[in-house]
């Protein structure tokens, strides 16, 4: 639960600095410790947030990267 809720304040941090790509980084490693806690939900979740904010910069290496995780 602490990495979950450090990651949580990180996001937000960057969310504030407007940082999309820190914020996709954050969405995958969120989605990494819910997935290690058998949440695939969320972790799904997250895993779609970050490919989001990677298309959203053109970044199509790093959306496919996180599509290969979606499965």
């Amino acid at each position: 639960q602490q990495a979950l809720d450090c990651y949580s304040r990180a996001g937000r941090v960057f969310a504030a600095a407007n940082d999309p790509t820190a914020q996709a980084v954050i969405a995958i490693n969120l989605a990494n410790i819910h997935s290690n806690l058998d949440d695939f939900r969320q972790a799904e979740q997250r895993y779609s947030r970050a490919r989001e904010l990677y298309a959203a910069q053109g970044m199509a290496l790093a959306a496919a990267q996180v599509e290969y995780s979606l499965g």
